[in-house]
């Protein structure tokens, strides 16, 4: 990069200040060393461009998306196991620290993936799962925690078709339906859709369908997915594996 872009750039990240306002006292002017404007189009490139070389300088397989960043350590022996994560932290610091960036230490959680019982380890217990890009996971992969979190928020999805349908239209709600409720079951359903707990979401899915089509408690949902051209959370999973 150089010549007119280079000066761009050099102009949109030097010489930029603030000050805060308090009860109608202005502050002293302070001038901004690092970072972009807040809200900035050019912001997020520029911060991608900084943090994109962070996985080569970490042991640890490493995930970036944005500024959430996560580090994969695998073994067979927890002591080797918690070396292996200690030395990727501090290579993490150490990035940080060089690029003047800041690690959240209170976001910073440890989660262990495993299949047998651990009696004692160097992450906390009671932190058995742990939220990551919308998902919630738990240390076994079993999904019960995550499917938990979907319940919740589909359960206040349902309650809202629920005051819509006396507004507006079957085709509205359908809209309503795709756009808030098949939103959150198609997030991440390639990863928990295997689950023993889906039956829960389907259980759910199930009431929303009969609210939406003023059919009774117990009437036979398969002909009102067919209706509505609704798939079932079941068959909104399989397709993902054949594809």
């Amino acid at each position: 990069m150089q010549g007119a872009t280079l000066l761009f750039l050099d102009s949109f990240v030097r010489n930029h200040k603030q000050l805060v306002c308090i009860n109608g006292e202005w502050s002293h002017e302070l001038t901004l060393e690092n970072g972009v404007p807040q809200g900035s189009i050019l912001g997020p490139l520029l911060f991608l461009i900084c943090i994109n070389d962070l996985p080569s300088n970490i042991t640890a397989l490493t995930s970036l998306f944005a500024d959430d960043t996560g580090f994969l350590s695998i073994s067979k022996h927890l002591c080797e196991l918690e070396k292996l994560v200690n030395d990727s932290l501090d290579e993490a610091y150490a990035w940080f620290n060089a690029n003047e960036f800041c690690l959240n230490k209170d976001k910073t959680q440890n989660i262990i993936f495993h299949l047998r019982n651990i009696e004692k380890s160097f992450v906390d217990e009671e932190n058995k799962s742990i939220k990551f890009l919308g998902i919630i996971l738990d240390s076994k992969l079993i999904w019960a925690a995550h499917v938990d979190y979907i319940v919740k928020k589909l359960s206040r999805v349902f309650y809202l078709l629920k005051r819509l349908k006396d507004c507006v239209d079957r085709d509205f709600i359908k809209i309503a339906y795709f756009g808030f409720f098949q939103s959150l079951l198609r997030y991440g359903l390639i990863l928990w859709g295997n689950c023993s707990s889906i039956c829960r979401v389907l259980l759910i899915q199930k009431m929303v369908i009969r609210e939406m089509t003023n059919s009774g408690y117990n009437e036979h949902c398969r002909p009102l997915f067919i209706t509505l051209g609704i798939q079932t959370v079941i068959n909104l999973y399989m397709p993902l594996w054949f594809t």
